[in-house]
């Protein structure tokens, strides 16, 4: 039977831990049974350049794996924005004066453009629809 998937590893980040962990185990069992090895076995020295080259491996996925994660939150973290922002746009009161509306869209706009950058997708996007509605 095959182990239930865990919630991380929803994420590519989470699926490629996961995978890390696997390569982890078998990495301690090569280490184990290196160390079991006398010395004076002649495949031990290339045993131990083989769990030595795994380490080296091992170390690159776990920087990808933690990369790849900065990024995935960075970019969930940006959609929240957007999603907040077009929230904060469309709030806007519908029984409310032009120049408090002009206001309202300007703030929200100003915001983006901390946020996101001037000119950036995410604006345009905003100033579309601020524009519609």
């Amino acid at each position: 039977m095959l182990p239930r998937k865990q919630v991380w590893e929803a994420s590519g980040p989470g699926a490629a831990m996961s995978l890390a962990m696997a390569r982890i185990r078998l990495l301690a069992g090569d280490a184990y049974r290196l160390g079991c090895r006398d010395k004076s076995d002649p495949s031990h020295q290339a045993s131990r350049e083989l769990v030595n080259q795994a380490l080296r491996d091992l170390e690159l996925v776990l920087q990808g794996i933690r990369d790849a994660a900065a990024i995935e939150h960075s970019q969930r973290r940006a959609n929240d924005t957007a999603a907040w922002l077009r929230a904060a746009l469309l709030a806007l009161p519908r029984e409310t004066s032009d120049d408090f509306a002009a206001g309202w869209r300007g703030a929200v706009l100003r915001a983006a453009e901390h946020a996101f950058g001037v000119g950036s997708p995410e604006v345009e996007a905003l100033e579309r629809l601020s524009r519609c509605s």
